[in-house]
């Protein structure tokens, strides 16, 4: 898998890849713990996910995602069948975002 480690991106660099895993037909694992994508990179992660029939595993933590990323997030997996790996810690989730998650 790809894991830029700890580089920050930022939300733009995670819409980049959301544009890259709509084209996606191999990668499985995507690693991108402590890139600082943020609540708006996670939501543009989001829609690629949503659509995206390849990747297992999205490592996302400790990107201060919060409810609203997390929310997002929770609708993508509503919508994907592949996606079995989703590592949100250290990303300040509170209760609402936790719940849409956990019922996704």
């Amino acid at each position: 898998g790809a894991r830029p480690r700890e580089y920050n991106i930022g939300a733009e660099g995670a819409a980049k890849l959301a544009t890259a895993l709509d084209h996606n037909t191999t990668l499985t694992t995507l690693n991108l713990w402590k890139s600082g994508i943020g609540c708006q990179g996670a939501s543009k992660l989001a829609i690629a996910v949503e659509k995206n029939s390849v990747l297992t595993k999205l490592d996302v933590g400790s990107n201060h995602i919060v409810d609203e990323g997390a929310t997002n997030l929770a609708t993508a997996l509503e919508h994907n069948a592949t996606l079995k790996e989703l590592h949100l810690c250290e990303n300040n989730i509170g209760d609402e975002g936790a719940a849409k998650i956990a019922t996704a």
